[in-house]
Order: C-alpha cells, then structure tokens, then sequence
C-alpha cells in the first residue's frame, strides 16, 4: 500500500486550496470532476451527465473524444513533436487556403485568440510602415466587444467589466458603437437608421485623422461579451467600403465564429464581405489542444514582402507540430462530414424551437445564426429593462439548467458595462434534433424556476 498523505502533505489539501476555476460557482465544481467527454456529452465522477450545450467557450465543433484527432496528435507526437519545417504545417496552410474565403491565404500559426489578435496588430503597423505610410498606429474597436487578454487584445475589447481594473494599463485605442439593435445605442430602428452604427466609424476616423488609423477591428456576431449580437445587412458591407476609403484594414475577429459555427466557414461570408485580416482560434481545434491563426490577404503581402513576413510575431509554440496536425484532423472531419452545412441546417432547427421561448417573462430577445443562438434576458419585456446585477440571472439560469443536464454559456454587463445578462446555445455541430429538444426544454423549465424564484424573492418583505 502507498504512504497515505499527511496533513502536512498536498495531497491532502482541498483542490480549490490549489485551483482557480474558470467559472465562478464553485462550490458546485468542488461536488464533481469531469472525467469524460464523448459527442456532446460530458460525464462527471458522480453519475451525472451533460449535454455540452455551450460547446465549452464556444470552441467545440465536431465533438468530444474522437479518436482520429486524439491518433493524429499521438502519431505527430512520436514523429516530431517540435520543430519547424514539418509535413503537418505545410498541410494545415494547404487546407486553410482552400476553406478559407478569397485571397486570405497567408497565415502565422500562434497558440490562441488573444495572440492571433496581438498579431494582426503588428501585421497592421508593420504594414503601413513598410509601404509607406508610418504615421498609421490606432486600431478603432467597438464597444460591447471582446477580442483577448493580453493586454493589446484587451485594450481593443469594449467590455467594460475585463476593463475596469487594468484600464490604467490599457492603450488608449478609440471606441465606436456597437451594433446592438435590440438596445439601439442611437435610440432609433433599422432601417431607418440608415446604419448609423457604421456612418460612426467614419466620423471616428475622421476625427483621430485618416493618417493616423491603421485598423477597425470587429466580431462579425458578438459572442462573450453580449450573446449574438447580429448586424443589419448592409453594416458590414459599409464598413468595408468606410476603410477602403480611408487606407484601413478591416479586420474581422472570427476566434468564436469561425470554422462553421454559424453555418458558414466564416461568419464575414455571410455579408460577402472580405477583410484584410482575420483572426482565429477555438473551432480550429475544436478545443482540443491550444491553437490560433492570423489569416493575411494575398494583396496585402505583395507591396511589403519579404519584409512584412517577419513582424516580430514568431513564438515559442507557433508552427507547433502536434497543434497542427489536430487541426487537420479537424478540418479533415469539418469537411468530410459536411458539419459546416450541418450547423446551418441544425441552427435554423435550434432557432425554430428557441422562437416561443419568446414570449416567456424573463426573455427579451433571441437572436443567432447556425449553432449560435442568445437569448437576453430582461426584468421587463416591454421596456427592455434589466435585471438588478446582485440577482445575477444568468448564472441563476445557468445553474438551473446545470440541474437538467445541459450546460450553457452565460454572460453579463452588456448594457453599460454593468447590467444585462444572457445565455448562449453553441452546441458541437454533431448535436442532433432530439438532443435540441432536450436543450430548449431544459431552458425553458430553467426560465420558470428562476421566474418563480424572483417572484418569491420580490414578494418577501
């Protein structure tokens, strides 16, 4: 028999004496661990299982424990598990040109989001540098967005909570608003708004000075920070044509969207919108192992080369060989089952069966595109008022669903970096009609319990 520990000895130590959890209800964390995951289902030490609803943070695609990704990370491995110049690389770059969109075809490997973030920041400055243009430095963000952690991709995220301590150390990068029609920042309604969201970057360009901007930098739909926040139609198209007309790359932030979360490969498709850069990570790898991407058009690389190719962006885990040839494995899945089209398909099944969910109390808006579905939950459905942030909502949602089997992605702090909450549905693209079913039911009863509980809550004295 093996020494028992001590009370001096660290195994003895509660686990949460020694971890941070990404999530903050942790008491529930300490009763179980997670010690499974299979298609859409996560199986804990104590019996239970969940549908993962939410696809982790939004990363997982084809699913859980499939065994070719797991073969084709263990057979790299014992090929060569670092070093440059290997087959997986070359055939990762290979089968990214072809998924994805025009002439976005030049890519620098990197360990995640927020790093593929940093470096289409570099890529941008180096860019106007080299061709001619040096005095180009500002990135223009939106509010009530999110684009990173490190502290260049937090200094672009408009979510005023990340902010709000580390703010003394954020650059001062301008702000536009967002597009947000449920909450019109402008008080109007499309379209007679005439897109007033847009015609705001211009003014912001104008007014930093064109030869100053060298990117605007967007999520196609809004994830973390707000629940799906979808454009009008014509947003995009205008902001392509504001930063041609003003010497500004447009880059799309597509580490949630992108690799057919919403129905298409990437979200800016769905706008027959083409950006200069786009940034990318989670459905990369279905979540399983860390990898981002910065994706460069063809056009940008020819004015600066060679000496655009190295902007101070290589790292020690970028062209990763075991990341890389996960990403095949992926990509090779994606395309070979058809989970693209299938998350088109089975998204508008999910919005179908979200829609009268509508009429509920406690939902003020529901909105998405393929398997990305939000739902903005509010105190007052006619007024859109919000809830007070000490009931915490979501969480009281979330927690709920937790208790039917089905694990969902809450958010909060949208509507002045302090109040609004929401639930995000971003189910694996092999999730099936009935497990929907089962999804929205647990929603749903999740809604009712929390609506009782407030009214309780509200008629104690």
């Amino acid at each position: 028999m093996p020494p028992q520990p001590t009370s001096t000895d660290p195994l003895s130590i509660p686990p949460t004496g020694h971890l941070t959890w990404r999530q903050a209800d942790q008491a529930e964390k300490t009763r179980r661990t997670l010690v499974r995951a299979e298609g859409v289902y996560l199986y804990y030490d104590d019996g239970t299982r969940h549908i993962d609803a939410s696809g982790g943070p939004v990363a997982v695609g084809v699913g859980h424990g499939r065994e070719e990704i797991a073969r084709a990370a263990y057979d790299q491995m014992r090929q060569v598990a670092y070093g440059f110049e290997v087959d997986a690389v070359r055939r990762l770059f290979s089968m990214l040109r072809a998924f994805t969109p025009g002439d976005l075809n030049r890519f620098y490997p990197c360990s995640g989001g927020s790093e593929a973030v940093e470096a289409a920041l570099r890529f941008a400055r180096h860019y106007h540098v080299l061709t001619g243009r040096p005095s180009k430095h500002k990135v223009i963000a939106r509010w009530v967005s999110y684009h990173g952690n490190t502290l260049g991709a937090a200094s672009l995220s408009g979510s005023v909570p990340r902010r709000r301590v580390i703010d003394p150390m954020l650059i001062p990068f301008p702000h536009v608003e967002p597009c947000y029609c449920y909450r019109c920042p402008f008080g109007r309604v499309y379209p007679e708004c005439e897109v007033l969201c847009a015609e705001k970057l211009e003014e912001t360009i104008l007014r930093e000075g064109p030869d100053t901007v060298a990117a605007f930098i967007a999520e196609p739909i809004v994830g973390a920070t707000a629940g799906c926040l979808l454009p009008p139609p014509d947003y995009f198209p205008r902001v392509r044509a504001i930063c041609d007309r003003y010497d500004v790359l447009f880059i799309a932030d597509e580490v949630m969207t992108g690799f057919g979360r919403t129905g298409r490969n990437f979200a800016i498709e769905h706008w027959n919108v083409l950006p200069d850069l786009m940034t990318m990570a989670k459905g990369l790898t279905s979540g399983y192992i860390p990898m981002g991407m910065l994706a460069v058009r063809e056009t940008l690389m020819s004015p600066a080369e060679p000496r655009v190719t190295d902007f101070g962006n290589i790292l020690t885990y970028s062209y990763h060989p075991v990341a890389a040839a996960v990403a095949c494995a992926v990509l090779d899945i994606l395309n070979r089952e058809g989970l693209v089209e299938r998350s088109r398909r089975l998204g508008g099944y999910l919005l179908e069966r979200l829609r009268p969910l509508a009429r509920h109390p406690l939902v003020g808006d529901i909105r998405g595109l393929g398997l990305f579905a939000g739902v903005e939950l509010v105190r007052d459905r006619a007024t859109g008022e919000p809830f007070p942030v000490a009931s915490g909502v979501a969480e009281r949602v979330l927690r709920a669903c937790r208790r039917r089997g089905v694990a969902l992605y809450s958010g909060a702090g949208m509507i002045g970096g302090t109040h609004g909450d929401h639930v995000m549905i971003s189910p694996p693209f092999i999730v099936t009609e009935a497990q929907i079913d089962e999804i929205v039911a647990a929603l749903s009863e999740a809604l009712d319990e929390v609506a009782a509980e407030l009214t309780v809550a509200a008629a104690t004295p």
